[in-house]
């Protein structure tokens, strides 16, 4: 009815849409991360801790505790390092002074949460388990970028998709409690004690 009359020619030369252009339909792919069945086990362990804690809170389990072994892995300077240097230095020497600000706000935040919880041994898990997967997500998907010149801007949007939201999808019913500025924070927790690198 409305169709090109037959013998006619159309042509899509020199048009402009400023978005997608076609002739009949357009498919749009979506990317979606699946982060494999390792990681749908460490969301199950997540909610397994969580209940442990929620059961410590209410038995008022909260004596003294010394860290377990991985929270004081990373709760401590990694081992490798042969200069120590500060945050500010090592965002600096990435390329990322401006974060500097943000990041010295957000591990705060975060180390006066885990200074919280420090008593309940399902929090340190939890907590171990989440700096396990922050330093594990920066370093397979962020820092090789870093190490190719991507640029900060991108850089960041890999920290967002890959570290951040990620984090925020497994800690689920969030027990504990964890703000998205506090999960920055573990980024620059991690950052500070030489565990994760920005150049």
């Amino acid at each position: 009815m409305f169709g090109v009359p037959p013998g006619t020619r159309t042509s899509q030369d020199d048009i402009r849409a400023g978005r997608d252009n076609a002739g009949r339909d357009i498919r749009h792919e979506t990317t979606i991360n699946n982060y494999s069945s390792r990681s749908a086990a460490w969301s199950n362990k997540l909610v397994e801790l969580g209940m442990q804690y929620l059961e410590e809170r209410a038995q008022n389990l909260g004596g003294h505790r010394p860290l377990i072994d991985k929270l004081e892995h990373y709760s401590t300077l990694a081992e490798d390092e042969v200069e120590v240097i500060g945050l500010e230095q090592k965002l600096v020497l990435g390329g990322y002074s401006s974060l500097y600000g943000f990041a010295v706000k957000t591990k705060e935040m975060f180390v006066k949460h885990l200074t919280k919880h420090q008593f309940s041994e399902a929090a340190q898990k939890m907590y171990a388990i989440l700096l396990v997967e922050t330093y594990a997500c920066f370093e397979q998907h962020v820092y090789p970028s870093i190490v190719a010149g991507l640029p900060a801007q991108q850089v960041m949007y890999l920290v967002e998709e890959h570290v951040y939201i990620y984090l925020e999808e497994k800690l689920g019913s969030n027990v504990l409690d964890l703000y998205k500025d506090e999960i920055c924070g573990m980024l620059y927790f991690l950052t500070g004690n030489c565990h994760i690198k920005w150049h």
